[in-house]
């Protein structure tokens, strides 16, 4: 499997210049390629070879401005990008349903503010410093430590008030786990990840994700503060590309945190597959309220179930999404069917709540990570050979028995000490706080409630 190494290039890094400039002549190259091409389609409607573009550009001073292969490379990658346009034009033609509106072809990027990614392969990285751990690119400056001898390829590529370097290396994927423990994942908002398992003696997990709610509300916040003061047709300034800078930051740490999180718990109790809810445009098609409309579009569900997939295969976990409709009314202890049903058996009667019909009392997003469960792999809450849910596996499942039985659930907690803006402070930075993953386990102390004490790192 290819993995990325990434190395965050800030303005006052000594490599920034050089990344700047690097990515404004390839800029260049990528606008008058672009312009040959878009030349060639309004004439013919079709595409310009890679042959015919790399010779119309190859004298061209925006081409000799770099590196051989690394202009090859820019060239590649738009010449498959008109190539993507033709193919999602067809399909669009045939089924437009699956796209959000019609495809439109490679625009230009703008002469001044435009960036564009740069591409080193393989023969363009220096093999020497490899051994000694420093990528070094061909015919600059850059310099970057790395754990492999190996690297397929480097990318430069222009992000909010930075810039990145990508190395691309690839990585062994462990044997696949022979396990017939199967778990569900149920994503949300104030629970990011809710996960169960029909492996019995393993507790259900739940992740928080309050923090991730919390340091939206405040971008969001910010960022209308800040749009408020701009003059004129200006759609950014210094301080929201500061704000969104560290805002994603922040988030891509916290995902990376809890998938990591996710698979080592998935390791430790050896479950050899898991099933992840997801629906089709949820995001667009959300109709939850205002607020919530802004809470659930703003967290990347998306790139969560990107990570926790590749780290699964990684670990030799199986990974299947399946759509998530209906997961959160049925009930999974009365064995009901997550289908549309007249009448509901069960009933959610509060916040983080949910009642069978025989009165047991389950955690709801752990209800739905069950059902998601049962919508893909419909026995695997059951005995062998029965028909009827497995007494020890119902019973690691109920939220609360009594004072004096064991508690329910493990809430993780991803807290950290580095703020968002680092001019706040009081309770906003109090509030935003994060970085390294230090997962607290806690345990939920009152019946009624998935709410967890943690204790406080300093």
């Amino acid at each position: 499997m290819r993995l990325v190494d990434r190395h965050i290039i800030n303005r006052t890094h000594r490599y920034w210049q050089v990344c700047d400039e690097l990515a404004f002549k390839s800029k260049n190259l990528y606008n008058l390629a672009n312009y040959y091409c878009r030349q060639h389609f309004f004439r013919s409607s079709k595409s310009l070879d890679l042959t015919k573009l790399y010779h119309a550009t190859k004298d061209s001073d925006a081409y000799r401005s770099l590196p051989t292969k690394v202009s090859k490379q820019i060239i590649k990658c738009l010449v498959a990008t008109w190539r993507g346009y033709f193919q999602a034009i067809k399909e669009w033609s045939k089924h437009p349903g699956k796209f959000l509106g019609k495809p439109k072809i490679p625009k230009y990027k703008d002469k001044t503010k435009g960036r564009n990614v740069v591409i080193y392969s393989k023969e363009s990285v220096y093999k020497a410093p490899l051994k000694d751990g420093i990528c070094h690119l061909s015919m600059s400056d850059i310099k970057i430590p790395v754990v492999v001898e190996t690297v397929i390829e480097v990318r430069i590529v222009p992000a909010t008030s930075c810039y990145i370097i990508e190395v691309v290396y690839e990585k062994t994927l462990q044997p696949q786990i022979h396990s017939t423990s199967v778990a569900g994942i149920d994503l949300g908002i104030d629970r990011l990840v809710a996960l169960s398992t029909n492996k019995p003696g393993v507790k259900p997990m739940l992740v928080n994700g309050k923090p991730l709610k919390s340091v939206n509300q405040l971008y969001n916040k910010r960022k209308a503060k800040y749009q408020s003061h701009l003059k004129g047709n200006r759609k950014t300034s210094r301080k929201i590309e500061a704000l969104t800078y560290h805002r994603n930051r922040f988030v891509e740490n916290y995902l990376h945190n809890t998938s990591k999180l996710v698979v080592n718990y998935l390791v430790t109790n050896n479950i050899g597959t898991v099933v992840i809810g997801k629906n089709e445009n949820w995001k667009q098609c959300a109709d939850i309220g205002k607020k919530n409309n802004q809470n659930f579009t703003q967290i990347p569900h998306s790139k969560l179930i990107q990570q926790i997939t590749y780290k699964c295969q990684l670990a030799g976990i199986k990974v299947i999404e399946t759509e998530e409709s209906y997961t959160s009314k049925t009930s999974a202890l009365d064995l009901e069917l997550p289908c549309q049903q007249e009448n509901y058996v069960g009933k959610r009667v509060k916040r983080g709540l949910f009642r069978s019909a025989t009165g047991k009392v389950i955690n709801a997003d752990i209800n739905g990570s069950i059902c998601d469960n049962q919508k893909e792999i419909p026995r695997g809450f059951y005995c062998r050979g029965n028909s009827e849910l497995c007494r020890e596996r119902l019973y690691w499942l109920i939220q609360y028995q009594d004072k004096s039985s064991d508690r329910f659930s493990t809430v993780f907690f991803v807290r950290s000490h580095r703020s968002l803006d680092r001019r706040s402070h009081g309770e906003e930075s109090a509030l935003i706080r994060a970085a390294p993953l230090l997962a607290q386990l806690c345990e939920a102390q009152t019946p009624g409630s998935d709410r967890a004490c943690a204790q406080r790192y300093n």
